[in-house]
């Protein structure tokens, strides 16, 4: 299955990508100081798999994907500011991608109640009709494919 994949890094073409950079990233001391909402959502996420949608993939021991190149460039674009790398992807036998509704984690302002229940809907996979904003989450493997696009010299 071919999908997309965002790097701040360049990679190789047939090289793995490393599975849960994420969610290592998001604990470190520095980044729970620095992003403190972000963390705080990312574990509450967390602690609603757990209880109530065990057989979903952890967030923080994925990889993350786009299902589409329009997607994956409108992220490229809007979140990572044409800073990123685009490149195809694609998933071994092993790998079963989670679909899920970006939207959903946006909680800042929230009230707790409010981020519970976009949380259950992100695990349920609830999605918008016509969404451009999925994400596909992926704890098997996953291959590098080509170069799509590469960061902006503009900028």
């Amino acid at each position: 299955m071919l999908m997309y994949h965002l790097s701040k890094r360049e990679i190789r073409a047939g090289s793995q990508l490393t599975r849960g950079v994420y969610g290592e990233r998001i604990r470190r001391d520095d980044f729970v100081q620095a992003a403190y909402a972000s963390y705080l959502k990312e574990e509450i996420f967390e602690d609603i798999r757990q209880r109530y949608y065990p057989d979903a993939p952890s967030r923080f021991k994925a990889v993350f994907l786009f299902t589409d190149l329009t997607t994956a460039k409108a992220f490229w674009a809007n979140q990572d500011h044409y800073q990123s790398y685009i490149y195809s992807v694609r998933l071994a036998e092993d790998a079963q991608p989670f679909v899920a509704e970006m939207e959903l984690l946006r909680t800042d302002g929230l009230p707790y109640p409010d981020i519970l229940e976009r949380a259950h809907a992100y695990w349920q996979q609830k999605q918008q009709p016509e969404s451009m904003s999925l994400e596909a989450i992926c704890t098997g493997t996953v291959l590098v494919e080509e170069l799509i696009l590469p960061p902006s010299s503009i900028l």
